[in-house]
């Protein structure tokens, strides 16, 4: 096969077979090719070469609506499936081009190549291009690939120097895409400082505040808003008096929010999870434990599947692999074995609960003393009170933000609620 393709290619290359000639784009750039090999390859092609206009009998047609570099790659990959990727490096704009030129032409092969191709070389660099990009070339991949690019790199991105130069468009932009992750305090702060150097209209600054979930913060968190001028003074007041209300209607009544599993690739977040992995992968909730707070968790499992662990990790995650293979973090197994920095401890003697379908695991992370704690109960489907809480790990680092997470395989089904 690589040898047919090669022949192909050496025949593409060569021009010796050329039976026809495009005129591609304003510049009028020539483009040679078969008719026979892309036509075969291309329905759209065969009806411009056997419509029987003056143009096609005399083996010229001119699109003057095309993009020159983007049609050659389209002429050789129909020619020899081959596409020199080095054309692609640093170059998100002829990606795009070529998705556009094989979507119009219909070349699916092409254009699922090019809009991967797209999603490989997105990265911090060339984001804001990107985004501009995708304004002029609307594809619903990439808007999916650059809201996923958004949110698994969000701490780099609200980071970065260039934060001070962001236009309030590019700026909307990514905030609108951040809804799901848990470092809302951090986009506070990156909102500051872009704030203090570019000086917005208040109508501005108060549609990008309308962008942030203001309900996993704490009152010293809050207070953050008071650098926001008269906008975020007004919006700290706001907040401030609906949770008074909230404590006057119901003072028992915690203040909490819904909680989801976090959204992976193109599928949307909710509160249950199926694992179809054959492999063990890691979950994590999308909100994490506010600092200075005890904050507590119900995981059901459904159904235990192929593994079943529960615990706490740290947003240092590979998804895809058991534990997230992190640096720092922690799990809880449903048969009674525990993680940490994938390491094995001792066993708590909390029985087999992970593997009576319809338990329940309560943890509760304990971030309000100087011995940061995680506490873990069971209950199990046929029990009507919750285990007493025995501690699974302590003195927990200061430094890291913690989320309720499960690490699961095919088969498994958890569903995640935050306790009020």
């Amino acid at each position: 096969m690589t040898t047919l393709i090669n022949n192909l290619d050496n025949l593409y290359s060569s021009n010796n077979f050329n039976d026809v000639t495009f005129i591609v784009g304003p510049e009028k750039i020539k483009v040679e090719a078969i008719k026979l090999l892309i036509s075969i390859n291309s329905p759209v092609i065969e009806k411009l070469l056997f419509n029987n206009m003056i143009e096609t009998k005399q083996n010229v047609i001119e699109l003057p609506n095309c993009f020159p570099e983007a049609f050659k790659i389209l002429i050789r990959f129909m020619t020899s499936c081959l596409v020199d990727q080095t054309l692609f490096c640093n170059n998100q704009k002829l990606v795009l081009q070529v998705a556009e030129t094989a979507r119009y032409f219909d070349v699916p092969l092409l254009f699922e190549f090019s809009l991967k191709s797209f999603a490989d070389n997105l990265n911090l660099k060339n984001l804001f291009e990107c985004i501009e990009l995708s304004k002029e070339f609307v594809f619903k991949k990439v808007e999916n690939y650059l809201s996923f690019f958004i949110e698994k790199n969000a701490l780099a991105i609200l980071s970065l120097e260039e934060t001070k130069n962001f236009k309030f468009e590019q700026l909307h932009y990514i905030l609108k895409n951040l809804k799901n992750i848990p470092h809302q305090y951090e986009i506070v702060m990156c909102l500051i400082f872009w704030y203090k150097e570019t000086q917005p209209s208040n109508e501005n600054l108060k549609s990008l505040l309308d962008l942030v979930d203001f309900t996993i913060f704490n009152g010293k968190q809050l207070l953050a808003l008071a650098s926001l001028g008269e906008v975020g003074a007004s919006m700290l007041v706001a907040i401030l008096l609906d949770r008074a209300e909230s404590d006057l209607v119901s003072p028992e009544k915690k203040f909490t929010t819904p909680l989801q599993f976090e959204r992976l690739n193109e599928y949307t977040a909710t509160n249950e999870y199926t694992s179809f992995s054959q492999e063990t992968e890691t979950v994590l909730a999308n909100k994490h434990c506010v600092p200075g707070t005890i904050t507590t968790w119900d995981i059901e499992v459904i159904d235990v599947g192929g593994a079943f662990w529960v615990g706490i990790c740290t947003d240092q995650v590979d998804r895809k692999k058991f534990g997230g293979r992190q640096p720092f973090g922690w799990l809880y197994s449903a048969n009674d074995r525990r993680v940490h920095n994938n390491k094995e401890e001792p066993k708590l003697g909390l029985g087999e609960t992970g593997k009576i379908n319809g338990g329940i695991l309560r943890l509760s992370l304990d971030l309000q003393n100087e011995n940061r704690k995680l506490l873990i109960s069971k209950k199990l489907n046929n029990s009507e009170k919750f285990s007493p809480s025995l501690p699974a790990f302590q003195n927990l680092p200061d430094y890291l933000y913690f989320f309720p997470a499960i690490s699961v395989r095919i088969g498994s089904v958890a569903r995640i609620s935050q306790v009020e």
